[in-house]
């Protein structure tokens, strides 16, 4: 099963991503995530504008914020948020392929032409860039899954590209290449398709 991005797996079921916007609404998950000391998504990133965050449904600025000591700290491509209920249900920034992981599952990998087609077909309707689960980090110019390392057999690169430019390492389905793949800086404001196994 394919999922795009969190907020998709949201809207599937009539929702969203919890947004605190009153401090009444942030005590309330708050003590929420602490009763169950896991950690929870929540609707809040700087994926548009580096250390600008907001909501993610609505894309205005934050109301209330609760983040925790020398968070958020500013790591290159930390643009999401978690809520903490190890630490009184507290924000941090995170990376959001981490999302991916938190539902054991992983960046979308391409490996036969049928899924690299369905994927290019996906993201071009959504009119949006999308992280792939492809990388040259290693070596460069050999581009690899991130999950194996193991050599990308199918490729769907759009013309003059993987070009490399200026540290380029990981892959992106480009939309305005057509959602063909682009390669570009690992830690841009990009959204993500996850991939999980049918089992």
């Amino acid at each position: 099963m394919i999922q795009m991005d969190r907020e998709s797996y949201c809207h599937s079921y009539h929702g969203k991503l919890a947004e605190p916007i009153t401090p009444g609404e942030q005590s309330f998950l708050a003590s929420h995530a602490s009763s169950e000391k896991h950690l929870y998504w929540i609707g809040i990133s700087d994926v548009i504008v580096e250390n600008q965050w907001i909501y993610s449904s609505t894309q205005h600025s934050l109301v209330v914020t609760n983040w925790r000591h020398g968070q958020p700290d500013g790591h290159s491509g930390e643009n999401c948020v978690l809520m903490d209920g190890h630490s009184h249900g507290q924000w941090r920034d995170t990376h959001c392929h981490s999302y991916c992981q938190a539902y054991h599952s992983k960046l979308a990998e391409p490996v036969t032409p049928e899924e690299s087609a369905f994927l290019t077909s996906h993201a071009h309707n959504l009119h949006d860039t999308f992280w792939i689960g492809i990388t040259d980090l290693m070596a460069e110019n050999e581009w690899v899954y991130s999950s194996n390392l193991q050599r990308v057999q199918t490729t769907n690169w759009a013309s003059h590209e993987p070009n490399g430019k200026g540290g380029e390492n990981c892959a992106v389905l480009f939309y305005p290449r057509h959602s063909q793949w682009a390669d570009l800086h690992c830690d841009a404001h990009e959204r993500f398709i996850c991939e999980m196994s049918e089992e």
